[in-house]
């Protein structure tokens, strides 16, 4: 073995040698990495000719050329940073064996997880795409060694792509379109065009798809009504295939010659992503995707609303909608597309936006119907036959009995530190996150025969109502918040306008001159937190000096 110097801008240190031998001859690296890449890596083995009978000068020449070439054609000599943490063999590209989802819209963005084994945390590191017509490279995130994302590139056609990673962006698990067992670890994704309600729908206008009849989604939504205001959780699901509008009297299975695929309605779960195991009954698969609710950045909901907004059933146009007649509609509202959140191919989940009110006066407020359009793009384009119906309302909801699971003689009980969950009964319960409880009010000196005090907001924390959760029309549940003496300053911070409650702390400063008397306060109300066993609130009055200032303080009998 020939020793070979180090290079001088090398750091100094010792590296396990590594023996390369070819044609007899070997040689031992005593080479130290750079002071700052924090890991020893060996060198990977090059072959090279060497001649034995050749004089010293010309063999070290030769073994010094060799082990140049060494760092530069072998690529897992590269060093790294540790910061990246990056192992000595990050250059074996892992072994992928799932992917979740397994399906989404051409247009990208979808966040795919890949589970396997090998993965490492890599700058370099790529899953890749790869079919016919397109082939795309994009970023691995390093999640775990067995766990890894990437986000879906945009493509131009639906197409059934390769999907293989790697960890430093040159060897990936799998040959390019190789799809032969034994070439490697590889999976499956779909990319697909079809508008959300009406599967292959776009293909089979052009190419004869799957859906030459276009027939559409059942589409079913959990909460139908809410006010206003918006801020109602509507999901969305799928549910089988509308077959009647298609004029259709007997279902069949819809398919295309020569392909195994059979669709006779819309199909969630995990799909099958792996090309050697899809047996719809094996573990982890299921039967192919068919939903057309794709997982991605791009997936939207929007409210299109038949506005009367003077709430005249004569005046005004009338509108046929899903077999109901409007009368008296002024105009059509669309609300901006909003994020719907993906819960599976066949659900979703959107927050309804808020909507102008129609009004006349002294008329009580009507209802206003809309359609809920749901885009795989944007807003770019929806299926004109696929919708769901939602009604805006103005109602006042009222309460006729309210309970707690602690009881004596009163229905409803709890500590004063809040926290408590009250069923509450009733009519007219909207659901939408304004939905709140408002625990305030208390009866006067009286006692039990006293006036009920209904202005007292002494008793709510934050926001104007508690914490609310919709169970139905005529039921919800409410969480109490703290009240009283444990409500304490926390109810009303220092500076609070208006009137403060019990345990508050209330800094009034006031620095008047003759010719600005805005600063000035005049009174201060205090409200009770509870007569009888509330803390009373504190108040500091600060002047800015001199002469004439003072205070008047009127103590009722509660103290």
């Amino acid at each position: 073995a020939v020793p070979v110097s180090p290079p001088s801008h090398w750091s100094r240190g010792v590296v396990p040698s590594t023996a390369c031998s070819d044609s007899g001859v070997s040689f031992g690296t005593a080479w130290p990495m750079r002071a700052d890449l924090g890991r020893v890596r060996r060198a990977s083995c090059c072959g090279g000719a060497m001649a034995q009978h050749v004089n010293n000068g010309a063999r070290l020449a030769k073994v010094v050329f060799l082990a140049m070439a060494c760092l530069v054609s072998t690529p897992c000599v590269y060093g790294q940073s540790d910061y990246y943490g990056i192992s000595e063999d990050f250059g074996i590209p892992p072994a992928i064996s799932w992917l979740s989802p397994p399906k989404g819209h051409i247009s990208g963005g979808t966040v795919v997880t890949v589970y396997g084994s090998g993965f490492k945390r890599s700058p370099e590191a790529k899953c890749r795409f790869a079919s016919e017509n397109e082939f795309d490279e994009v970023a691995l995130v390093y999640v775990s060694d067995s766990e890894a994302r990437c986000v879906t590139p945009q493509r131009r056609t639906p197409s059934v792509a390769q999907f293989t990673v790697s960890n430093d962006g040159r060897q990936y698990s799998g040959w390019p379109l190789v799809f032969t067992k034994g070439s490697g670890t590889f999976l499956k994704f779909l990319f697909d065009n079809s508008k959300p309600g009406c599967f292959d729908c776009v293909n089979s206008e052009f190419v004869g798809g799957l859906n030459p009849l276009g027939i559409v989604e059942n589409w079913a939504a959990d909460n139908k009504t809410g006010p206003y205001i918006g801020g109602t959780d509507v999901t969305i699901s799928a549910k089988g295939l509308d077959w009647a509008k298609a004029g259709v009297d007997t279902p069949y299975d819809l398919s295309i010659p020569g392909f195994g695929l059979k669709y006779n309605g819309p199909v969630g779960g995990p799909g099958a992503p792996h090309p050697f195991n899809v047996d719809p009954v094996s573990t982890g698969n299921g039967p192919p995707v068919t939903g057309t609710f794709y997982p991605h950045l791009h997936l939207r909901c929007q409210w299109q609303c038949f506005f009367d907004s003077d709430q005249d059933p004569v005046s005004g146009t009338n509108y046929t909608v899903d077999g109901q007649l409007l009368t008296g509609i002024d105009n059509v509202t669309f609300s901006p597309w909003v994020r719907a959140t993906w819960k599976d191919y066949t659900e979703l989940r959107c927050e309804s936006p808020a909507h102008p009110v129609p009004a006349r006066v002294g008329v009580q407020i009507g209802h206003t119907k809309c359609m809920i359009r749901v885009s795989n793009d944007d807003g770019g384009s929806y299926h004109n036959d696929s919708f769901v119906m939602f009604q805006y309302q103005d109602k006042i909801p009222t309460v006729t009995h309210i309970g707690t699971q602690q009881r004596s003689k009163w229905p409803a009980r709890g500590p004063f530190g809040g926290n408590t969950e009250v069923t509450v009964t009733g009519t007219n319960f909207l659901p939408s996150k304004y939905l709140k409880c408002k625990f305030g009010g208390v009866t006067s000196s009286g006692g039990s025969h006293g006036t009920y005090v209904e202005d007292d907001v002494s008793h709510v924390v934050g926001e104007l109502g508690g914490r609310v959760q919709y169970i139905s029309s005529t039921e919800i549940v409410c969480v109490t918040p703290g009240f009283g003496p444990s409500a304490s300053a926390a109810q009303y911070p220092s500076g609070s306008p208006g009137s403060v409650g019990s345990g508050a702390m209330l800094d009034v400063t006031g620095f008047v001159s003759n010719t600005d008397v805005g600063d000035s306060v005049s009174s201060v109300a205090i409200v009770s937190g509870g007569r009888g066993y509330a803390t009373p609130p504190s108040i500091t009055l600060q002047g800015g000096g001199g002469t004439g200032g003072g205070g008047n303080f009127n103590i009722d009998q509660d103290g």
